[in-house]
């Protein structure tokens, strides 16, 4: 998929301007913001950070068509709005129907080519189900998944993983967070234990404590591995994610431990569906 970067550089501007006019009276209110994420989490200015990645970096057009998994309440939305043109579009899945009502009733209403619908969500660590993306091969630019693999099952992870490859047209792009770490991890952050964190081990990923909310920990090149057999290419660097990173502040120290090792994942998907689901 050839990217238009003069397309995209006009994109940005219009977005540019078009954020002067996103204030707090967009935004949810604080009862549904707080349902997915942290009151620290700077909901507005990581949303609008993380569509300036969507455009720059991985060089997504106002044309574009854009799938976010796990889209919460409008933080990748609302600053989308004033990027995806009318021939753009957006669809967003998440298991929350509240979530869902009100970008719905807030976004969707003035902008006929967003589209939200309630996804079967699975947070239950003992449960390995998962349910097929309801969308045809090869339909989507970019498929976007913020924190959203750091915190599910493990082989739900590895599922959604391959169908976004299988939803992605060639030279697509997805862009996730991942919780990531390798052997030389303990040496760069002191102090910061991966084994006490995350003492439960099985090789391909690091889990929390049984009892605790379930936070992934992956090692870096199983991570490789998992996207190349699904049919995507990632692309280096790592990055530090727009959202999570620790320069947007915190006030819970146990909420810094996982900042520390939150990368933004890019990779590209290569070759055709068939190649994908052959290759998984």
């Amino acid at each position: 998929m050839a990217i238009n970067r003069s397309r995209v550089q006009r994109g940005v501007r219009s977005l540019q301007d078009g954020l002067l006019d996103l204030s707090s009276r967009d935004l949810p209110p604080r009862r549904l913001r707080r349902t997915i994420s942290p009151l620290w989490f700077d909901f507005r200015g990581s949303g609008i950070d993380q569509v300036n990645y969507f455009a720059e970096l991985a060089g997504l057009e106002p044309s574009g068509r854009l799938l976010d998994l796990g889209c919460g309440v409008g933080r990748v939305a609302l600053p989308l709005t004033r990027y995806l043109s009318g021939q753009g579009s957006y669809e967003g899945l998440d298991p929350q129907a509240p979530n869902i009502d009100w970008c719905r009733a807030h976004i969707s209403a003035q902008f006929p080519n967003f589209h939200f619908d309630v996804i079967e969500g699975n947070t239950d660590e003992r449960e390995t189900t998962a349910h097929p993306l309801p969308f045809e091969d090869e339909s989507f630019d970019l498929v976007y998944a913020g924190a959203l693999f750091t915190d599910i099952p493990f082989e739900t992870t590895c599922h959604y993983l391959a169908e976004a490859a299988r939803i992605l047209k060639p030279g697509g792009r997805v862009v996730a967070t991942w919780l990531v770490f390798n052997e030389g991890t303990q040496a760069v952050v002191p102090g910061r234990s991966v084994t006490k964190r995350w003492p439960r081990d099985y090789g391909s990923h690091r889990n929390t404590a049984e009892g605790v909310w379930p936070s992934l920990l992956y090692e870096e090149s199983w991570l490789r591995t998992q996207h190349d057999s699904a049919g995507l290419d990632v692309l280096d660097p790592l990055r530090v994610d727009a959202s999570y990173c620790l320069g947007r502040g915190y006030d819970r120290p146990e909420s810094a431990v996982h900042l520390y090792y939150a990368h933004s994942v890019m990779a590209v998907r290569r070759g055709g569906a068939g190649e994908a689901r052959a290759s998984s």
